[in-house]
């Protein structure tokens, strides 16, 4: 063999080498990628089923959370329940002519399900429906509110308020003795929702605030008691007013809760204290006022009371004896009073006064007449006056 001829030889070895190589690369390579794909279809295959036993954890969770707040399966039992939870919670919400009743007949959901019907009706102002509804809403109960129907009251702030409810019985909910009345965990509070509700009254016309009748400042003295009484009058016939005092600036004060305050001020001196008026309405209105009070020293006492002037005349002196008479055998003496337009009868013994003159007729002899006062004695005539 030529050199030529053996130079292709091994050109020609080296070929097929390298063809085979690759072949058997390919061939492995295959079944590598093979391998990767049916790892990837079983990886798939055993998600798919993890994920499957997961949900159904989950939903079997689900479901033993459900049979806490469903209904028993005995359904005398779960109406029994479910119509007391409601008439306690409409005692607690106070409302009026409250009625609780079952709607129509058991709806069957399949599985053992059951959906039982309720209704509830009742007057109630805008914030107890709105209590109401929340307790309703958070209750850790299977129930739901299916329609509810709001109607003002002529000339007052109630509202007509019906509802039918829907509630869920389940084949593994337990046989109780009463339900929850608790919110769920993780409930909002009930502020979130009087804030934007009760600021919107779509009920009624607007609220009108309070009048405050009061004075803008007083005088008070030292050592000395001070009763403050603010009055205060609403606008809205239904609304009632309730008056706070903040007195805090005041050392000693004492406020009342209807709204009176009493201090007794230990020293002179200018104070001020904050009056609010605030309204039950929807939304509640105020009215506040600052008032001023001045301290003071107390005044003098007043003088005491001087005895009364003596008269500037006796009446006494304008008595005149203007009749000498007998009656019933007896002397008997009459004494016209000028001053006063009347006329006394005397009889010997007999006392009388005449302003401040105090007398006694002692005896009557001829047209001479003898009068006691005190101890001294007076005598006149006819026609003279008692005193000369």
């Amino acid at each position: 063999m030529t050199p030529r001829e053996k130079k292709l030889a091994v050109i020609t070895g080296l070929l097929v080498a390298a063809l085979g190589l690759l072949y058997a690369g390919s061939w492995i390579y295959q079944g590598f990628a093979q391998r990767q794909r049916e790892i990837a279809r079983l990886r798939s295959e055993l998600d798919k089923a993890h994920f499957e036993i997961q949900r159904g954890i989950r939903i079997a969770e689900q479901l033993n959370e459900y049979a806490e707040r469903a209904l028993p399966k005995t359904p005398d039992l779960a109406r029994s329940l479910y119509q007391n939870w409601l008439v306690s919670l409409a005692a607690d919400r106070k409302v009026k002519q409250a009625q609780v009743g079952v709607a129509g007949s058991i709806r069957n959901l399949g599985g053992g399900f059951q959906e039982h019907q309720f209704t509830l009706g009742g007057h109630a102002d805008l914030e107890q429906l709105t209590r109401l509804l929340y307790d309703i809403q958070f209750a850790p109960i299977l129930h739901s509110v299916k329609s509810l129907s709001v109607e003002p009251i002529r000339d007052q702030r109630d509202l007509n308020i019906n509802m039918t409810l829907a509630v869920v019985a389940m084949p593994t909910a337990p046989e109780r003795q009463q339900l929850p009345r608790s919110s769920v965990t993780g409930a909002p509070p009930i502020e979130e929702y009087l804030s934007p509700i009760l600021n919107r009254n779509l009920f009624g016309p607007e609220n009108q605030p309070p009048r405050l009748r009061l004075e803008s400042q007083f005088i008070a003295y030292r050592g000395q008691p001070f009763e403050l009484r603010p009055e205060a009058e609403d606008p809205d016939k239904w609304d009632t007013v309730r008056i706070e005092i903040d007195a805090s600036a005041l050392s000693g004060a004492r406020t009342s809760r209807d709204g009176r305050l009493a201090w007794t001020p230990q020293g002179p001196g200018e104070y001020s204290v904050t009056v609010r008026a605030v309204d039950d309405g929807f939304p509640a209105r105020e009215t506040k006022r600052t008032v001023r009070i001045v301290v003071r020293d107390p005044p003098p006492p007043p003088p005491a009371p001087s005895a009364p002037p003596p008269p500037s005349f006796n009446p006494a002196r304008f008595a005149v004896v203007t009749g000498i008479t007998s009656v019933n055998g007896q002397p008997q003496v009459w004494v016209t009073v000028r001053t006063e337009g009347r006329t006394l009868k005397l009889s010997p013994g007999q006392k009388f006064q005449i302003g401040p003159f105090e007398g006694e007729l002692v005896s009557v002899d001829g047209k001479e007449v003898v009068f006691r006062s005190g101890d001294k004695t007076h005598v006149t005539r006819l026609g003279e006056s008692l005193l000369q």
